[in-house]
């Protein structure tokens, strides 16, 4: 269990969630050993033993043995972390599994046994899998409650039946009627693999947010800069607009921006010069302006800012904001 952790907000989504089924949240925290003051901090991470107890509490307390499947199948995503705004922010379902293997991490930091994603798509002649390679088997919820997660909130976005089996290594629990009632097909328990067969249509089932949600949520002024500079004259000013609603994809780089632009990233870095800037200094520019506005925001860890800012961790845009600002982030935020 050495190095794995749960996001603050995770934990205590999982308790007001108990609390809602009965639970009372000093009793649960004591039972799991956790502070209500890290609950407090977005920037805070729990081990994962301390989680784990927190959910064995909570079967406790609220007479619900399936209390993470539940937890998955009620609780909104985007409620709890960037990562669930993120995946609204997607095209398709595909684009949203990419997105949550790219941030996957900042709920839940779990290691995989190859050092890949945590989560893997294997055309098996004609059936599309779903796979967790990295749920550890001393924890079969840290499967289960992602899966309920998926299929639970895919619903969302279409009537149709997107998943048709669901295969979790877990040995069989004292309901597993339950487990097909939530996830509406098959399950396999003892199963070889933690897994789910998609259906054919998923990977292009569309999210239907518009591009710009996460944005239009977490900084109060996108949609009209957005606009804003949609209908600038400079090149600088779109090359913004594109770069806006892409850092978090990982798809900011000068290749992509300048096809989207219908130019070649030469083209693009020559006209730049002309007006005086360059790529890296609007990039600058329009990341410097995102975390000034997101470190305000209190729904935002670090951690979170540093992706939604296209950073590769947190120290790297600690870095960066030290030299925007003269200050860390969590100076700032004590302001």
């Amino acid at each position: 269990m050495v190095g794995i952790s749960v996001a603050s907000s995770m934990a205590g989504g999982m308790v007001m969630f108990a609390v809602s089924k009965g639970a009372d949240a000093a009793e649960l925290l004591r039972l799991a050993g956790i502070s209500p003051e890290v609950l407090k901090d977005r920037d805070a991470r729990i081990p994962l033993e301390r989680y784990q107890a927190l959910v064995e509490a909570g079967k406790v307390l609220t007479g619900d043995g399936n209390l993470s499947l539940h937890f998955g199948q009620m609780v909104d995503m985007s409620e709890l972390s960037v990562v669930g705004l993120i995946t609204l922010a997607s095209k398709n379902m595909l684009d949203a599994y990419h997105q949550i293997n790219r941030y996957g991490r900042l709920v839940i930091d779990v290691g995989t046994p190859d050092g890949g994603n945590r989560y893997r798509l294997e055309q098996r002649r004609s059936e599309l899998w779903l796979v967790d390679t990295a749920a550890p088997d001393y924890f079969p919820e840290l499967a289960e409650a992602p899966f309920s997660f998926m299929v639970c909130g895919v619903r969302r976005f279409t009537p149709n039946r997107m998943v048709h089996k669901v295969r979790l290594k877990r040995a069989p629990p004292a309901n597993t009627a339950e487990y097909e009632a939530v996830f509406e097909c098959p399950v396999q328990f003892g199963a070889s693999e933690n897994a789910m067969l998609m259906d054919p249509a998923w990977p292009e089932t569309p999210v239907a947010q518009s591009p710009a949600y996460a944005f239009a949520i977490l900084c109060e002024h996108a949609d009209s800069m957005l606009a804003k500079l949609d209908a600038g004259q400079s090149l600088a000013d779109r090359v913004t607009a594109k770069l806006l609603p892409s850092l978090h994809t990982g798809e900011a780089g000068a290749d992509h921006i300048a096809r989207s632009l219908g130019m070649s990233r030469q083209t693009l870095y020559r006209r730049l010069k002309e007006e005086g800037t360059t790529f890296a200094a609007v990039m600058d520019d329009l990341r410097r302006s995102l975390a000034n506005e997101f470190i305000a925001n209190p729904r935002l860890s670090v951690n979170e800012i540093a992706y939604l800012t296209g950073f590769s961790d947190s120290a790297a845009f600690s870095r960066a904001f030290k030299r925007w600002t003269g200050q860390s982030p969590r100076a700032a935020r004590q302001k």
